[in-house]
């Protein structure tokens, strides 16, 4: 992916972790869920102004369009629905000389 939102989290990654090629990463799903999670939960917090669970779940609502590392979530969570990915955003792979090839 060559979006420049991954190309810095990568290059920071990088940094960070002494990684030399972005192939380095550990767990690169996992790190982009975790990174869009964390932003989508500090802008959340901001919008609530307030650290309770009740506030912050109310603001996640209400969270409008976030462009994530794994996707544009438009929105992310409603009233209804707390899971930011559904089944459409998962697909099955291997994993083969650091490249996650699709089945």
């Amino acid at each position: 992916n060559n979006k420049p939102q991954t190309q810095r989290v990568v290059s920071l990654y990088k940094k960070l972790y002494g990684a030399e090629k972005a192939e380095d990463i550990v767990a690169p799903v996992g790190t982009a869920h975790a990174y869009d999670l964390t932003h989508l939960l500090a802008r959340s917090i901001q919008k609530a102004g307030r650290t309770d669970m009740p506030s912050i779940r109310q603001a996640m609502e209400q969270t409008g369009k976030y462009p994530g590392l794994l996707r544009i979530y438009n929105p992310a969570f409603t009233r209804n629905r707390h899971d930011a990915l559904d089944s459409s955003d998962y697909f099955l792979a291997s994993y083969r000389n650091g490249q996650l090839i699709p089945k």
